[in-house]
């Protein structure tokens, strides 16, 4: 599913009529219509208030109304343009909302009509701005969308909710908080920005025409979901033959605990053979701490080691010694196939940019946002700014970027996904842990990097969904990683 900014939807607009001929007023037919049918399908009520705004968003309004009264729906539409004027193919379908003599008020003007209309509705079609907004409201909104907000009706949003940014997420004050969004041709990028992605509530992306294709030559993302999980499940070739033993499995290792964190390593080695591996070896920098999983093997010589594991996790509990330091340099530069974690990223992130761009090179980096910023120098305030510089972190150090923290970013620099979702189960101590030793345990298990981040990813954050409770621990998500790999892999 892709994802695109508003002003490159805009781009592709045009280019599917310059190039495909396919009119731009059919395009606008096809996304009401695709609302229409969603609430035909999936709402038994009759009832319906349709707002529209000024600019093509009420256009779409105005078919989505158009069809829901030929379906005997009793329809109304709140006008919210100034002195109801439109133009182009917005104005071509209200021209034909008059000639059907379809109810129509302005909202503005008739502020009685639209609370009793609002009170009398079942359902809300906002069909206001959609990507046409940015900043704030202008006064003369304001009271409607308060209207908005204190009624407890459902409300489908046309392509985006109201009120917020379409290429940042910023979310304006009175911002539409809908049941669900039908995005046309592709989601947009602020949908995806925490806040907004709860006022998206369901959200669909419906096909309107635009050619996949087409879209595919313009800047864009992909969401990162079950449906994609299921195609690079199909495309991975991971299996596990009755016969199969544990070497056969994959072979992973382990390296941190320093003091007082010899719990962090034991996580992701658990996690990792609850995912896929045959044998999980830790190393603890700190010998002689406690061993909470005996299904792990612990040993004192990682360099032997390394070379016979299929996939190396550095980072957890590593601290910032110099030890710690010595070990992660010796790992860097004699392996390939390694995920930096945590304390590892801290150590980098004191050294000069060139060393660490030799160090990282080919490997996987698992930042949350604060750890990005020590090791990039950069920061960011929305979903726009995290893509941008994710993606050129990525494209600079030829490193393929696990960007934490909702929604999490992959990316290598050149494809780019974008996990949006989001629960505070995973907001405990150890989770991070578990998430670098499921990537490793996928990736032993010979899934190549990119296939192994965001399958991990996905078993992550579900194995997190599953546990029962409010506050969990992360060994309850680590309880649920079998489940979770059991459904997805078989």
């Amino acid at each position: 599913m892709f994802i695109v900014n508003p002003d490159i939807m805009s781009k592709i607009d045009k280019q599917t009529t310059k190039k495909y001929g396919i009119d731009s007023l059919m395009l606008m037919e096809n996304a009401g219509v695709s609302v229409a049918n969603h609430i035909i399908e999936n709402y038994p009520f009759r009832n319906i208030l349709v707002l529209c705004g000024p600019g093509n968003n009420g256009g779409d309004g105005f078919v989505v109304a158009r069809h829901l009264f030929n379906k005997n729906y009793n329809v109304k539409i709140g006008i919210l343009a100034k002195n109801g004027k439109y133009k182009g193919d917005a104005l071509k379908n209200f021209n034909i909302i008059k000639k059907m003599k379809i109810p129509y008020f302005n909202a503005f003007d008739q502020i009685g009509i639209l609370r009793r209309s609002l009170k009398e509705s079942d359902i809300i079609i906002d069909a206001i701005f959609a990507t046409g907004f940015s900043g704030q409201f202008r006064d003369s909104y304001i009271p409607i969308f308060k209207m908005l907000k204190k009624r407890k009706k459902p409300i489908i949003s046309v392509d985006i909710p109201s009120g917020i940014n379409g290429l940042t997420g910023e979310v304006s004050k009175y911002a539409i908080t809908a049941e669900t969004t039908i995005a046309f041709a592709a989601i947009k990028t602020g949908t995806l920005w925490n806040e907004a992605l709860i006022n998206a509530g369901n959200l669909f992306v419906s096909d309107i025409s635009v050619p996949n294709d087409l879209i595919s030559t313009y800047k864009h993302s992909y969401l990162l979901d079950r449906d994609t999980v299921n195609l690079l499940k199909n495309d991975s070739h991971f299996s596990s033959k009755p016969y199969s033993h544990k070497m056969q499995k994959g072979k992973i290792l382990i390296i941190g605990g320093n003091e007082g964190m010899q719990g962090a390593p034991q996580m992701s080695a658990v996690s990792a053979l609850k995912t896929s591996s045959g044998i999980s070896y830790v190393y603890l920098l700190k010998k002689g701490g406690k061993r909470f999983y005996p299904e792990t093997v612990f040993i004192n010589d990682y360099k032997k080691m390394m070379k016979k594991c299929n996939a190396i996790v550095i980072g957890p509990g590593l601290g910032i010694d110099e030890k710690a330091k010595e070990i992660l340099l010796n790992v860097l530069l004699n392996n390939s196939n390694v995920i930096i974690d945590a304390d590892a990223i801290n150590i980098l992130s004191k050294m000069s940019k060139t060393v660490v761009k030799k160090l990282i090179k080919g490997k996987i980096l698992t930042p949350h946002p604060e750890e990005f910023k020590r090791i990039s120098g950069f920061s960011f305030s929305n979903i726009q700014e995290k893509i941008e510089k994710a993606e050129m972190f990525a494209k600079k150090n030829q490193v393929l970027l696990v960007l934490k923290s909702p929604p999490t970013i992959i990316t290598d620099g050149k494809s780019t996904f974008v996990f949006p979702f989001m629960s505070d189960k995973l907001a405990t101590a150890g989770s991070g842990d578990i998430l670098a030793g499921i990537m490793g345990g996928l990736l032993s298990s010979g899934i190549d990097m990119f296939q192994s981040a965001l399958i991990s990813v996905y078993i992550h954050f579900l194995s997190a969904v599953k546990t029962k409770g409010m506050s969990i621990s992360a060994n309850e998500i680590i309880k649920n990683l079998p489940i979770t790999c059991k459904e997805i892999f078989q």
